[in-house]
């Protein structure tokens, strides 16, 4: 895939290059996704289809948080339509038949950017590379550099970066089941831990994995609720529970044409999420940033009645 855009020079070049293609799919992805509202339905998901599948198969975790955004703003515009009993069977069938993402993509991604980014980084560092040192420091005035220096050596960061490189090989292995999912107790902790790479990289780590649990949930959630508001068939306790790489799914029905699917307060974490996952909700910074709780970390699908114009 990155071979195929054209080979960038460094991190820089490869951020740059994703990013500013990235941002022009995510408008154009509006773009469709108001006009398969007011507009030409057909036209417009076939559109956002085509937008989801840019970034496949996924060349880095960059890759992989584009197409997750653009298939959110897709699944979205699904979810209206369906609310308004507006979209196409043929769409539907092939949109509800859609997997969720699995480890495999996820352990993919870390090989990537290990490969094309974290690597290089680390011999850079060792080689006593400027640039190299810039992408981790950023530049700054030389009064600061001085300072840095003094308090973090060049090579304690080319030590904490081949650590880093051995982290996420384990983690993609652990995605792979190559290592049992009980070490990411000991390799992404609770609390935080000594040196600058090491803290980045354990919480860059927790976020793709955050990312992929709840990811598998909203992608399970839009489409239980969309298949309910355009067919009236409602979900069976074992779409709800899903497997064991799933968050259960709670559905509610309160009457009067109002429904509710989400994340119940006391779910049980599948075994490859993060270990700090499960513990969020019940904290104080949990609490505020939740309200309601665990059911609420990313945001219940609730609805009523359709509009009648």
């Amino acid at each position: 895939q990155v071979a195929r855009r054209g080979m960038p020079q460094g991190f820089d070049d490869l951020h740059a290059l994703e990013a500013g293609q990235g941002f022009k799919l995510i408008d154009a992805a509006h773009w469709y996704a108001t006009e398969a509202l007011y507009g030409d339905v057909t036209r417009a998901l076939a559109g956002l289809d085509r937008l989801v599948g840019m970034f496949l198969p996924v060349a880095s975790t960059m890759d992989l948080h584009y197409t997750l955004a653009l298939r959110g703003i897709r699944d979205r515009a699904y979810v209206l339509l369906a609310w308004r009993g507006r979209v196409p069977e043929e769409a539907l069938v092939r949109w509800l038949a859609e997997p969720p993402s699995e480890p495999e993509t996820m352990a993919a991604a870390i090989d990537a950017d290990r490969i094309v980014i974290h690597v290089p980084l680390a011999r850079g560092l060792a080689a006593g590379d400027d640039a190299a040192r810039d992408q981790i420091f950023g530049h700054h005035d030389d009064w600061f550099e001085r300072w840095l220096h003094m308090l973090y050596l060049q090579q304690d960061a080319a030590r904490e970066a081949r650590e880093g490189l051995e982290l996420s090989a384990r983690v993609a292995d652990i995605l792979r089941g190559k290592r049992p999912a009980s070490e990411l107790e000991v390799l992404l902790p609770r609390e935080p831990i000594g040196g600058h790479l090491r803290r980045a990289d354990v919480a860059t780590l927790c976020f793709k994995l955050r990312m992929y649990v709840v990811g598998r949930a909203t992608h399970r959630r839009d489409r239980l609720a969309a298949r309910l508001m355009q067919r009236g068939e409602r979900p069976s306790e074992g779409e709800l529970r899903g497997n064991e790489r799933d968050l259960p799914l709670v559905f509610e029905d309160p009457g009067a044409g109002g429904y509710r699917i989400g994340i119940p307060a006391d779910a049980t974490l599948p075994p490859l999420a993060p270990p700090w996952l499960g513990t969020l909700a019940s904290t104080r910074l949990g609490r505020e940033l939740i309200p309601g709780g665990f059911s609420r970390l990313d945001g219940s699908l609730e609805w009523g009645p359709p509009p009648t114009k």
